[in-house]
């Protein structure tokens, strides 16, 4: 990103594709923080690649937030939620992202 730094060109940074393959979100959204234009937002865990409501795996959304409001974040949070219920599981989501 340094090579091709561009205020059009920003980073989609996916939490639970990070936990599948053992990343450090937090470490990640530091170094990422001046590329960062948006954050994705579901639970997973590392047996199993998923995009589960917020709450079904093992993702720290508390240290995730944390390290958001940290680096200043700025940019669009998104729920990314596979699921055959979609309408309660993203409102599952949403309360427990604001509780946090």
């Amino acid at each position: 990103m340094k090579h091709v730094d561009h205020p059009l060109l920003r980073v989609a940074y996916d939490v639970s594709n990070a936990e599948f393959v053992g990343e450090d979100q937090v470490s990640a959204i530091h170094q990422l923080a001046p590329w960062l234009g948006q954050v994705h937002l579901s639970d997973g865990t590392r047996d199993r690649w998923r995009h589960d409501r917020v709450g079904a795996g093992t993702v720290r959304f508390d240290a995730i937030e944390a390290a958001l409001d940290e680096v200043d974040f700025k940019g669009v949070r998104i729920l990314e939620i596979i699921s055959n219920t979609p309408q309660s599981d993203f409102a599952a989501s949403q309360a427990a992202l604001a509780t946090r």
